[in-house]
């Protein structure tokens, strides 16, 4: 039987849905002494993941809640770690679905005069503009426009 997984959750604590969702993926939710791998639940405090880090060289695997890691690699976080690299993974284009949907539904409702639309108190004249036969341009690549296009 192959061992489970021991996975330690900072910086808040284990309760909750995160340290339930390692539960039922099939890892231990364990302390940082004893970890092999890490749930990080703030997408900030980069500066506090290097000195977790440090004190824990048995940590192989950091997974990041966030797509945006940019603060995390300012701080060359992702280098490697002595013989053993770390691996990183993070959320990316786990929200790109929702918000992808999200922003169409903020498009369309700006694109009808939604906000006068809902203030008003009797029938106004027509405004808004359709996308009937529109052309549509769509900016940026990432995963929030995938979803979009799909």
């Amino acid at each position: 039987m192959t061992p489970q997984p021991r996975i330690a959750i900072a910086p808040q604590p284990a309760a909750g849905w995160i340290g339930q969702a390692v539960v039922d993926g099939g890892g231990q939710v364990t302390s940082i002494a004893e970890a092999e791998a890490l749930v990080w639940t703030s997408p900030r405090g980069a500066d506090d993941l290097v000195a977790l880090l440090a004190g824990a060289p048995q940590i192989e695997w950091v997974q990041l809640p966030w797509a945006g890691v940019e603060d995390f690699a300012a701080l060359g976080i992702f280098a490697p770690a002595g013989p053993a690299e770390r691996r990183w993974t993070c959320g990316k284009g786990v929200y790109a679905e929702p918000v992808a949907e999200h922003a169409l539904a903020l498009g369309l409702a700006g694109l009808r005069d939604f906000p006068e639309r809902v203030r008003a108190t009797s029938w106004g004249r027509q405004t808004g503009r359709s996308l009937y036969d529109a052309r549509v341009t769509i900016v940026g690549g990432g995963g929030i426009t995938e979803a979009l296009l799909d």
